[in-house]
C-alpha cells in the first residue's frame, strides 16, 4: 500500500520534472483560462 500512496514526503527529482513537461503533463490552475478569456474579452472591447 505503500507504493500507491498520494502523500509523498519527498520532492521530485529534476530529471522527472524535465521528462514530465516534455509530455506535456504539467499543473495548471483553474484561474488560467478564466483569465486568458477575460483579458481577451477585455481587449476586444477597446478595439
Amino acid at each position: 500500500m505503500s507504493g500507491t500512496e498520494q502523500n509523498r514526503s519527498e520532492q521530485p527529482t529534476p530529471f522527472k520534472l524535465t521528462r514530465s513537461r516534455e509530455k506535456g503533463v504539467v499543473a495548471r490552475g483553474m484561474d488560467l483560462g478564466y483569465f486568458t478569456a477575460l483579458a481577451a474579452f477585455s481587449g476586444n472591447l477597446r478595439s
